[in-house]
This record gives structure tokens, C-alpha cells and sequence, in this order.
């Protein structure tokens, strides 16, 4: 069993998406019901947002903050310890390395991503499989599609998943129903990117039904230029709002007060966002794509993501069946209650001590 364990955070830098959440609540999760009898350090890149934390070590080191840093010189500061990497990437010249790779939309979708972007993943995410890192994903289905875009044995790739319980520390913001001029109108409310894999174009299309013209789509969520391909600007119905980026008090307070909340998605490794829909007891509606069904289970309605009238058909339907709207609140909030955070982070803490070579020793920090 190892003495000591390093956790890459770089993720501190960035955005906090769904990849960067689950990385946060592992974390947090481990600091606050962690071991006693193993040190963990969150090495983090100078200028990292700095966690409140009680048990974790948080460093910062080294220069710069980018794919150098994480490739050169986190591995160095891991100072012989199995390290854990949360969020996709991970050093390929290092010794011991467990890495969550959420989903190989790199491999099997890679149309709306940046070429050089598709080719940084594509080759990292071989060459840790080739170089013996242990690869974990967040669902079954995300294990089968790695399992085949990096030629190795579904076995070899543990599942840990995500987990919702941290919205019930987010306290909701009702204001922005004001604020966005919604109040007393009755919303549809959508999560994502104008990246294909979220298929909000669809969604949009759909919203252009006569039956749904007394409903409102607001879309929350910003977008990632250097990431993913602009679609460009689109014609849309006068019934669709894009609300761009929100906190998260904000999103809690537009789900609370939306009719249904409209997962369109095309490709998703594990998807947080029905399940916070769910946590929130608002009814969710998703396309039967991907890991969604795996995720969501029989707490949600489902639809072809690419049948624009069996999409709109499903919203009108559910949109006004104030029984079938609480059948599914209900069933969400059953769907979600076990899905908590401690677990998952001590599933993949078992990982990282079971798979931790005999001969690691807990060595020196470089200073």
C-alpha cells in the first residue's frame, strides 16, 4: 500500500465543466472522509485556485500551467508516488499514473473539435494505454468505446461514475428568472455548448413546432473556441433564449422554476446535467444516445436525437402533464438519492491503493 499519493491540479486552471466538476468533488469528497493512514497532495501549476481544504495538501510548483507543465514537470513533483489524474490527461513519462478518461469522443466523434486538439488526445490518450497507465472511466458505455479506440481488454478499465449530491450544498437563485424575463413564462430549460455532441441545434429545430409555441427554450451554458469548431450563427425561433454562461446558484434557480428540463445530447460519456435536473425535482426529458440511459435509468422520458417531431411531440407532451411532470420529479429525486460523491472518491482511492506497485515508497517532496 502506498504512504503517499499525488493528484494532478491542473484542472484548477480551467473552467469547470463537467469533466472539472467531477474532479473537484473527488477531491473534496476525499478531504473530507479520506484515510488517515495515506498523505495525499493536489500538486497544482502557480496561479491554480486554491481549495479550501483540511486533510489534502495543496502545493503549487513549477512554472507555467499548461500541457508542459503536466507533462514535464508534475511528474517530477509526484516524487515517486502513484499519481491520480482526473480530468483526461495525464504525464506519459511517468511510473505510475491512474487516469480518468471520461469519454473517446475524441475517437468517435471528433468532427467538432479543433484538429489540433484531436490530435494532442488521440495521441496521449494511446500512448498512456501503451505505456501502462490504468485507465478509469465514469460509465459502461465510455468503457466499451475506450476499450476499442485504445486496443485493450474492457477489463483492464475500471468504472468509477459521477455523483449529484453536490447540489444540495448550492443554495438556488430565483432572481435570474427575473432577471432573464421568465417569470410567470412557462421554459424549457437546456444545458450545453454549441458543440454538435450537445445537439442543441436540434433542440432549436424542434422548438419551431407550432405545438411548443407557447413554450420558451433557455439555453444555459457558454462555449469553448478553442476547443471546439463554431457552428456559426444560426437563424433561430423567436421562442429561444441563450442565457450564456451562469453560476451555479443561478442554474439551480432557472431548473426550479423550468417545466422539464431537455437533454438533447448525441454523445456523452456519464452527463451530470440531467442528473442535477433530477436532484433538483425537475422532470427530465433525454435522448436515448450514448451513456444517457445508463446515467438517467427510468427517472427520464426519452427521444431520438435526431427526430426533431418526436423531440418537440415528448416536450408538448410532458410540458403540460402536471401528473406525468411529478411522476418524473419523483422518480429523479429516487434515481439520484445514492449517488453520492464519498463513494465514487473511495472506489477510485481503492483503485489507485490496488493497483499501486508493492515497491512504492513515499519519497521526498522537490522543493
Amino acid at each position: 500500500m502506498p504512504k503517499g499519493i499525488a493528484i494532478n491540479g491542473r484542472f484548477l486552471t480551467q473552467r469547470t465543466t463537467g469533466v472539472q466538476r467531477y474532479a473537484r468533488e473527488i477531491v473534496r469528497a476525499l478531504d473530507a472522509e479520506g484515510p488517515h493512514d495515506i498523505d495525499v497532495e493536489l500538486v497544482c501549476p502557480p496561479g491554480a485556485e486554491r481549495l479550501e481544504l483540511r486533510r489534502i495538501r495543496q502545493t503549487f510548483r513549477g512554472t507555467g500551467a499548461g500541457h508542459a507543465w503536466e507533462q514535464l514537470q508534475l511528474p517530477w513533483y509526484a516524487a515517486g508516488r502513484p499519481l491520480l489524474c482526473l480530468c483526461n490527461l495525464a504525464p506519459i513519462l511517468c511510473r505510475q499514473r491512474t487516469v480518468v478518461i471520461h469519454d473517446a469522443a475524441v475517437f468517435d466523434s471528433p468532427g467538432g473539435y479543433g484538429r489540433t486538439f484531436v490530435a494532442w488526445y488521440r495521441f496521449v490518450h494511446r500512448a498512456l494505454a501503451a505505456s501502462g497507465a490504468h485507465v478509469v472511466t465514469v460509465s459502461e458505455f465510455s468503457r466499451a468505446r475506450l476499450a476499442a479506440a485504445l486496443h485493450v481488454a474492457p477489463r483492464d478499465i475500471e468504472v468509477v461514475g459521477g455523483a449529484v449530491d453536490h447540489v444540495d450544498r448550492i443554495q438556488p437563485d430565483p432572481a435570474v428568472v427575473d432577471t432573464l424575463g421568465l417569470r410567470g413564462t412557462p421554459y424549457v430549460l437546456a444545458i450545453g455548448s454549441l458543440h454538435p455532441n450537445k445537439n442543441i441545434a436540434m433542440l432549436e429545430a424542434a422548438m419551431a413546432d407550432p405545438r411548443l409555441a407557447r413554450l420558451r427554450l433557455v439555453v444555459a451554458g457558454g462555449r469553448a473556441p478553442r476547443v471546439f469548431r463554431d457552428e456559426g450563427d444560426r437563424q433561430r425561433a423567436g421562442n429561444i433564449h441563450y442565457a450564456g454562461y451562469v453560476s451555479d446558484e443561478q442554474l439551480l434557480g432557472l431548473l426550479q422554476h423550468a417545466a422539464v428540463f431537455v437533454f438533447p445530447s448525441r454523445y456523452e460519456g456519464f452527463g451530470l446535467p440531467p442528473l442535477e435536473a433530477m436532484r433538483t425535482g425537475c422532470p427530465v426529458l433525454a435522448s436515448h444516445a450514448a451513456s444517457i440511459p445508463e446515467v438517467c435509468g427510468a427517472a427520464a422520458t426519452y427521444f431520438d436525437p435526431d427526430d426533431t417531431s418526436q423531440m418537440a411531440s415528448v416536450i408538448a407532451a410532458v410540458a403540460t402533464d402536471e401528473t406525468e411532470r411529478a411522476r418524473l420529479a419523483a422518480a429523479g429525486r429516487r434515481r439520484t438519492d445514492p449517488l453520492r460523491w464519498s463513494v465514487q472518491a473511495h472506489a477510485l482511492l481503492d483503485h489507485v491503493r490496488r493497483t499501486a506497485s508493492p515497491a512504492t515508497a513515499h519519497q521526498p517532496h522537490p522543493t
